[in-house]
């Protein structure tokens, strides 16, 4: 390649990187997407095991046509329940939450000074919550005509087209797990046919996968997912990607970044899940986005009942919780990059990082801890890469003197020069390319288990506030490329003088800029990882300065 292009290349992804994170205004941002929350304002009781619960309320209906029934004399009901984890509230329309916080969580803030607010898992719109997990009868939420509080949850009846619907909202003894159960008896004279479901949505916006740069981390948006016993679907807008009854349907949600929304189905009944999107939003850049479960429809003769129960999982993405239910609920965590299973590593760094911080109690320890398991895991490699190009700069007079010999001929100056190094043991690949490459995988992967592992979520060191927000004040993006321009000061040069100062100037600047928008703690990690780089580097050259000949 053409060294003017290639330095042209470099200086414009320079000046792009500059203008993205310094001087392009960050975009438009609505006041009113998946983070919008509604403060609950009932008070909270840090010692109670058992849920609290708040007086019912009535609220007239937002969307009567929508309700598929007669709503002349309808209306909605709310009421309240809450322990040390979350705050819910359940409203009659459909039997849903219209409200579910989690207390120990706070939103991420874009800016030092911005207030944080409680995660909230249900979406709002104009500062009106959309409803979730509702309780649907041929497509239209069910209209309960009463709420009642109970002592772990809530129970809702009501009598719709002949049938006698009775749900129930119950906590769980395990963390951030609901039951829900419904009954349904035919109170006619005549034979029904019953088509339920259940319907879990949110908010997903638009203008947060295109206004953003191709510096910053992925968007933290809201997706529908499904899981079934052949694989996990997460759906595409404008993609029909459904989950059928063919399959066995494990559970059905909505998944953001730290958080997930999930009910699985515990009665035999086989069900499908459908991904739907409307934009039945005055901004066209926010679509409702949906999974709705639905077993298949039953014809109830007069008397006769049906039962529905669903698990529902509302909580942080922590491996061990969403275990602990045995429904599969941990396979919400994507590790995948691009197409990439990178799992098989994640996994095990995610391991070393939770084991280290139970010891230390503290994520920052961990990664220094994951940075030297890596490190030793990969030291033969980098130890042979960094004696290979400790020889290929003792060859450098009698790689000059075969270009001396033939100026003119590039093939002829190619043969001479691998025979020199075959004479010699030399690999050029394993002292440039190699360690290069097999650093690769390990810093995607370790970039998705920060972007995907709630663990490290807002999990402070030193002056950090959150390991997997970007460093606020740029100290890491800044010393990492001091550190990257120390450690190629002290490699041995590589290739003619221009390229050098490519290595030893533009490189530092790259990865100062790239670094900028990437984790925290990936930072940390690069900069640890450098500097003991840096040492490994000083102790070869000492070597080499005592010895002639080193094996």
């Amino acid at each position: 390649m053409d060294r003017r292009f290639f330095l042209t290349v470099v200086v414009c992804i320079a000046i792009l990187a500059l203008w993205q994170t310094f001087v392009a205004p960050p975009p438009k941002r609505i006041t009113t997407d998946n983070h919008a929350v509604n403060q609950n304002p009932q008070s909270t009781s840090p010692n109670d095991s058992q849920p609290t619960i708040s007086p019912q309320t009535i609220i007239e209906p937002k969307n009567p046509a929508m309700m598929g029934a007669d709503v002349a004399s309808y209306h909605e009901k709310t009421s309240s329940f809450e322990n040390d984890l979350f705050s819910a509230e359940v409203t009659t329309t459909g039997g849903g939450l219209r409200h579910f916080v989690l207390k120990q969580f706070k939103e991420g803030a874009r800016k030092r000074k911005q207030e944080k607010h409680p995660v909230s898992l249900v979406s709002a719109v104009d500062e009106q919550e959309v409803p979730t997990a509702q309780l649907l009868l041929a497509g239209a939420p069910v209209l309960f005509s009463e709420v009642q509080a109970t002592t772990d949850g809530a129970d809702l009846k009501g009598e719709q087209s002949g049938l006698a619907i009775h749900l129930h909202w119950q906590t769980q003894l395990q963390a951030y797990l609901l039951k829900v159960t419904t009954d349904i008896e035919n109170k006619s004279a005549q034979p029904i046919e019953v088509a339920t479901s259940f319907k879990l949505q949110g908010i997903f916006n638009e203008r947060a996968v295109k206004d953003r740069s191709m510096f910053e981390p992925p968007p933290d948006i809201l997706t529908a997912v499904a899981l079934s016993d052949q694989h996990l679907v997460r759906h595409t807008i404008g993609k029909k990607d459904d989950v059928s009854t063919q399959e066995r349907l494990f559970w059905a949600g909505i998944d953001r970044q730290y958080f997930l929304f999930a009910a699985a189905p515990t009665t035999s009944d086989r069900q499908n899940s459908v991904f739907s999107e409307d934009r039945e939003i005055k901004d066209s850049r926010l679509l409702h986005v949906a999974t709705t479960l639905s077993p298949v429809s039953k014809t109830l003769a007069p008397g006769q009942k049906t039962h529905l129960e669903y698990q529902i999982f509302a909580g942080p993405k922590e491996v061990a919780l969403l275990k602990a239910p045995g429904l599969h609920f941990e396979d919400a965590i994507d590790y995948n990059v691009w197409g990439m299973p990178l799992a098989f590593i994640a996994r095990p760094m995610l391991w070393v990082l939770n084991t280290s911080y139970r010891i230390f109690h503290s994520y920052g320890v961990a990664i220094i801890i994951l940075t030297l398991v890596v490190k030793l895991l990969m030291l033969p490699v980098t130890q042979r890469a960094f004696i290979s190009m400790q020889r290929m700069r003792e060859l450098k007079p009698e790689l000059d003197k075969i270009k001396e010999r033939f100026p003119n001929d590039r093939e002829k100056q190619g043969m001479e020069t691998m025979r020199l190094y075959k004479e010699r043991n030399v690999n050029p690949f394993l002292s440039g390319c190699l360690p290069m490459l097999l650093q690769m995988p390990v810093y995607i992967a370790l970039w998705r288990t920060l972007w995907v592992a709630v663990e490290l979520y807002q999990k402070d060191f030193l002056w950090l506030s959150d390991l997997t927000a970007r460093d606020p004040y740029f100290v890491l993006p800044a010393t990492l490329g001091l550190s990257i321009f120390l450690q190629n000061k002290l490699s041995p040069p590589v290739g003619d003088a221009q390229q050098q100062k490519i290595m030893t100037f533009m490189m530092p600047a790259m990865m100062t800029l790239f670094m900028v928008q990437l984790p925290a703690g990936l930072v940390f990690y690069s900069l640890v990882n450098t500097l003991l780089t840096i040492a490994q580097q000083a102790y070869i050259n000492k070597r080499f300065s005592n010895t002639s000949t080193i094996r």
